[in-house]
């Protein structure tokens, strides 16, 4: 970054926490080769303000002026989101394609928005991702996840299973399988799968919360539960 970047960044800073930035200054600060971790810090104080139409407008300034950036593609959609542009919104998220980190985070903002508006929709789009698989570790929590959240759990248990056969022991996916479990209300199955986990994450406040969780739901105390998992060697 020049002298002149660093200096339009304090600036820029300053503007933002003390006034608004006038509108037409967003070319300046997108002209003067700022790297593009100082732009995200500049959008991160919209942000952080809240000031979603004014990051909106950045965003849109920046991609221009720019071939493809999954990345600030993903920061407008949720800028869009904010101010319940939705369609608007679910446009952007579908313009970020496969292969990248952000992809399954906007395919989730997509099943969200979706799953608010027709449920039907949501479904369809989840069938259209299941079609394509990749099979990577992402593809298999994204899809389980999703399937619970649209209360297809069986399908979910599905998606979850396989993936802990190619990913084994993998906390993430433990997560996304467990959720559908306890979505049809199978807290035993749900135990089991985390009882193996405890002995990688002995202290993990989520590991431990699930399981507690699971014991309450099955009508055993918490004190008693503890118990059993000494008893058990866990």
């Amino acid at each position: 970054v020049t002298d002149l970047g660093v200096v339009a960044f304090v600036f820029a800073i300053l503007l933002i926490i003390i006034i608004p930035l006038p509108s037409g200054m967003l070319d300046f600060f997108l002209t003067i080769s700022l790297s593009v971790g100082v732009l995200i810090l500049l959008l991160s104080l919209y942000m952080e303000k809240q000031e979603w139409q004014k990051a909106e407008e950045f965003l849109k300034s920046y991609l221009k002026k720019t071939t493809y950036n999954p990345e600030f593609l993903l920061f407008l959609g949720l800028s869009l989101e904010k101010q319940n542009k939705l369609e608007e919104a679910l446009k952007v998220y579908k313009k970020i394609l496969p292969g990248n980190d952000w992809f399954f985070e906007a395919s989730q903002r997509i099943v969200n928005i979706l799953r608010k508006k027709n449920k039907k929709e949501a479904e369809e789009y989840l069938k259209k991702l299941e079609s394509k698989p990749d099979k990577s570790k992402k593809w298999y929590i994204f899809m389980a996840t999703s399937a619970e959240q649209l209360d297809m759990c069986d399908k979910g248990i599905k998606y979850g299973e396989e993936g802990l056969k190619i990913y084994p022991e993998d906390l993430e996916l433990t997560f996304a399988l467990a959720s559908n479990y306890a979505c049809i209300n199978n807290y035993q199955k749900v135990i089991n799968l985390f009882k193996p986990m405890l002995k990688k994450y002995p202290t993990d406040p989520y590991v431990l919360n699930y399981i507690g969780y699971c014991y309450v739901e099955l009508g055993i105390e918490l004190n008693k539960a503890l118990v059993k998992l000494g008893e058990k060697g866990f």
